[in-house]
């Protein structure tokens, strides 16, 4: 049952009556379901539908925490970042070391121009838990920062931690030039 209402959802190719019809139609003991909210949630998105996903985050999140719920909500393009921010602050005493919280929370300190508390929670989320997303992000806002050897080096990093399958290959020490 549970495989059935995920793959309709998986389905919906971005139509948003389709869509509620669709969640309408889950049963209400797997409308709690993450695999399925999320779902619910990632398609909302791709039918700018902020409003809504934000109500169906936000309504999970009471129920229980789910990390990959909170970095939803940093990607929502809702019409009050500021308000989303303070939400999201208030995360922070419950989950002080949730590195997708610290993510979520840059994004939207971004999306409000606050760009310095944008860093330190970018910082804080690469501390706790380093990612090709964190590293890109905090390389995209070097950039806008002028800090272009900075920003090279997450960027860098970021290709690194996203291509986990290169060789052990021997590599020069020096790359010698010629005169």
């Amino acid at each position: 049952e549970r495989q059935v209402h995920y793959n309709r959802l998986q389905l919906c190719n971005a139509d948003l009556d389709r869509l509620h019809a669709i969640w309408k139609r889950v049963p209400k003991h797997l409308q709690g379901d993450i695999g399925i909210v999320e779902t619910y949630v990632r398609n909302l998105i791709k039918c700018d539908d902020s409003d809504s996903a934000e109500k169906v985050i936000l309504r999970a999140l009471k129920q229980a925490w789910h990390p990959v719920l909170v970095r939803a909500y940093g990607c929502l393009e809702c019409h009050n970042a500021s308000r989303q921010l303070s939400q999201a602050e208030k995360w922070l005493k419950a989950h002080p070391d949730d590195a997708q919280l610290f993510l979520c929370l840059g994004r939207l300190s971004a999306r409000s121009q606050v760009w310095s508390k944008s860093r330190q929670y970018f910082e804080s989320s690469y501390r706790i838990e380093r990612s090709a997303e964190i590293c890109a992000e905090l390389g995209r806002l070097a950039t806008s920062f002028g800090e272009s050897e900075v920003a090279a080096a997450y960027f860098c990093e970021s290709l690194l931690l996203s291509e986990d399958k290169l060789p052990d290959l021997a590599l020069p020490l020096k790359i010698a030039t010629d005169a």
